[in-house]
């Protein structure tokens, strides 16, 4: 019989009371909108590396909705079809698994994917399942799931831990951590419902990144931000964030074309050893990045350009490990009427300065160009 040990809290009620505590960090809008100075990727500590990926016709990778590295690999998911394409950190393709199928080590649709090279494993969640390979692509296994869009991370202890995607803002459950076979070992119940207006016009890139040790949830649209304690099974407290809101989030979800006009909430959450990385939405629509400095507090704009006359800006999609990945798609670079070929022109150039072989080839049919920062 399985074990199940369900664990409910209200996380409006962690946020009211450790909000409230000594030493609880909490940062108004105010303090970080009023940022007067702005840092750059470089002052950061990061430099950018730019791949441009191979074009075949077995490797044209479409939309993509994630992507991990791993042994000096990039490992690309896309969708529409749902693939997942492996290729060298030189950008050289190396295989495609394209198993679609409900069988085992089938997939219908994977949005997230989530690398642990210490144990050699890539769990796929799928729709219907959390599929697991090793790095080369072989099968492992197939855990199976309740349907749904799921992102999840492999934890210390060998449990998944899972968090749905809001799509209908019904969702009971915030995070559900499993076995590897598949045993519920705690739920704990989401507290935060509305009903739901295009939401799913929201990207999810994620929901867990990891600092050090630490495993940090954010659940889209919160304000709040948690460490996951892997020995209680519980989210604790560790930052959020006051944006003195005259309505409540689920009042302005439930009609967002009439009252998204200046909301505020946060689209995207990481850290690393220095550094939060704030995305803010902005009426829903124009999103700003800031920075807090971890030693002192101090509030940055975020100017990550990638270089003067390019209207280029890398934007922390994805983290694997200590590097943050973007891309750029090469076929729907802005042009103009008259020059088609312009910004793809400089941007080729650009790539070429870096030192990336073979930019002149660069067309409309081209895969995207992977962006890392480490």
């Amino acid at each position: 019989m399985k074990r199940f040990a369900v664990i409910s809290i209200c996380i409006l009620s962690i946020i009211s009371c450790s909000e409230n505590k000594p030493g609880k960090r909490v940062f108004t809008y105010d303090e970080i909108k009023s940022a007067d100075k702005t840092i750059t990727l470089r002052e950061t500590g990061r430099e950018l590396k730019f791949i441009p990926l191979e074009t075949t016709a077995e490797s044209q990778v479409g939309y993509i909705s994630c992507i991990s590295l791993a042994r000096e690999r990039l490992y690309i998911v896309s969708a529409n079809p749902d693939n997942l394409f492996v290729f060298s950190q030189e950008g050289k393709f190396i295989k495609k698994i394209s198993n679609c199928g409900r069988g085992p080590g089938e997939f219908f649709s994977i949005r997230q994917i989530y690398i642990d090279e210490d144990k050699d494993l890539l769990l796929m969640f799928d729709l219907f399942k959390i599929m697991i390979f090793d790095l080369d692509g072989n099968h492992v296994k197939d855990i199976p799931h309740k349907p749904c869009f799921n992102d999840g991370m492999l934890l210390g202890n060998g449990n998944i831990l899972l968090n749905k995607q809001v799509v209908q803002g019904t969702e009971k459950v915030m995070l559900m951590e499993i076995s590897q076979k598949g045993d519920t070992v705690a739920t704990i119940k989401n507290n935060f419902f509305f009903e739901s207006e295009n939401i799913i016009s929201f990207p999810l890139y994620k929901s867990f990144n990891k600092a050090g040790k630490d495993v940090i949830y954010h659940q889209q649209f919160q304000d709040t931000v948690y460490t996951y304690n892997q020995r209680t099974h519980q989210p604790e407290y560790r930052y959020s964030f006051d944006f003195d809101r005259k309505e409540s989030l689920q009042y302005a979800f439930s009609d967002l074309k009439n009252r998204a006009k200046g909301l505020e909430l946060i689209s995207n959450y990481i850290e690393d050893r220095n550094y939060i990385y704030l995305d803010l939405y902005i009426n829903t629509a124009k999103h700003n990045m800031y920075l807090i400095s971890k030693q002192n507090d101090s509030c940055y704009k975020a100017d990550f350009r990638y270089t003067e006359g390019l209207n280029l800006i890398f934007y922390p999609k994805w983290v694997s490990g200590d590097a943050f990945i973007d891309f750029v798609d090469i076929s729907n670079m802005n042009y103009t009427e008259k020059n088609q070929d312009s910004t793809r022109t400089a941007f080729a150039r650009f790539l070429a300065s870096k030192g990336c072989k073979n930019t002149e080839s660069l067309d409309e049919c081209s895969n995207p160009v992977i962006v890392i920062a480490e």
